[in-house]
């Protein structure tokens, strides 16, 4: 039987939660490498759950009787359902698709009290199959889900790395919300009281990963500078001609500068501050030689702009040039020189258009050729 979300309608009022023992995750997607989630425990109300669950991080209960090839752990299991705006599931060991999962108890173990509520972003909650069906399969929430209360135990909370958490969540999906790419638990295991729990940390940047994260939430004038803020650490970045990192960053602002509710008195900005973000992202891509990116993030930027912006507008000629779009390249090349009638980097690479026309049609009248003498 697959696994399951069983709704309730109506809300319990929570209660603060007694912290115990942390957990971590170490994640990654499509074998990249995207940080750790540090959860703590709610042992006290939750007590028979969150031994399992730590035991399972730890794998310390060896495999399952019968199946010992089987191991009682996380390590190397993917998450398979991820729904963007609800939660991320995984724990499932055995089958890997939602339709397995085992306990250190045996299959199944009963519920827990329903103490807390699914009242927020980051809660560790036990997915099932209907009441008493716990297994080892979990899942964390990435918004307050209150249909799921009084079916489904929380037992814990995320409290380092809800970044990650992010990063999974709008990870690409396919048909049933699987992700395209695998999100593994390449790692798991507890950290003792006082141990350093491996979460790096930008000392540079102290925002949030995606700004809803924020806690208090922050205003528009504070999204918007922080928006402003963060470029600049991309703009270093690029500087250094660290490409990847200051794409990284270019996103994260677009993130906060998108949140902003504009006013007349701050409509300019926002859409200045988002233009030039696009632009430079474009600049990146193509350093990177990812001319599909580059041609997108071009493209965002001049939505928002009135098509006066030849920087904006060369790029994107850059990127359709190297996706051999040559006609739609001119065009925008042809743009740009409407605007600065001297600039010599859109001159050359009119040329560049103009050359690979020509010997694309050389090419082609040689193969013509060759045919009829064949």
């Amino acid at each position: 039987l697959k696994l399951q979300f069983l709704y309730l309608i109506g809300q319990r009022h929570p209660r603060p939660p007694t912290m115990g023992k942390r957990c971590f995750f170490d994640v990654t997607i499509g074998g990249e490498n995207v940080g750790r989630v540090v959860f703590e425990l709610f042992d006290a109300d939750a007590p028979k759950t969150s031994k399992n669950f730590r035991a399972l991080c730890t794998g310390e209960e060896g495999g399952i009787p019968g199946h010992e090839d089987v191991k009682l752990s996380y390590k190397g299991s993917k998450f398979h359902r991820i729904i963007p705006g609800f939660m991320c599931q995984g724990g499932d060991f055995t089958e890997g698709n939602g339709t397995g999962g085992w306990s250190i108890y045996g299959e199944k173990f009963d519920d827990e009290a329903f103490v807390h509520s699914h009242n927020q972003a980051g809660l560790l909650s036990m997915a099932n199959a209907g009441p008493n069906t716990n297994c080892s399969q979990f899942f964390i929430t990435t918004v307050d889900c209150p249909h799921l209360n009084g079916k489904h135990v929380v037992f814990g909370k995320v409290v380092k790395g809800m970044n990650v958490v992010r990063r999974m969540e709008h990870a690409n999906t396919k048909q049933y919300d699987v992700p395209e790419k695998d999100v593994v638990i390449s790692g798991c295991g507890t950290l003792e009281d006082g141990e350093v729990d491996g979460v790096h940390v930008d000392a540079k940047d102290p925002y949030n990963d995606y700004p809803q994260d924020a806690s208090p939430a922050l205003s528009d004038a504070e999204l918007l500078a922080a928006g402003e803020a963060i470029k600049g650490l991309g703009n270093g970045f690029f500087k250094e001609k660290a490409f990847p990192a200051a794409v990284e960053k270019y996103q994260k602002a677009l993130r906060y500068l998108q949140a902003v509710v504009p006013t007349d008195a701050t409509k300019a900005a926002v859409v200045k501050q988002r233009i030039a973000c696009n632009s430079n992202m474009a600049q990146c891509f193509l350093k990177l030689q990812k001319w599909v990116e580059a041609r997108a993030a071009t493209t965002e930027a001049m939505k928002l702009d009135d098509g006066t912006n030849s920087k904006v507008l060369f790029r994107h000629a850059q990127a359709l040039f190297e996706l051999n779009q040559l006609d739609e390249a001119k065009e925008y090349c042809d743009k740009c020189r409407s605007i600065e009638p001297e600039d010599g980097a859109t001159r050359d690479l009119l040329k560049k258009i103009g050359d690979k026309k020509n010997a694309q049609k050389d090419k082609k009248a040689a193969m013509a050729r060759k045919w009829l003498e064949s």
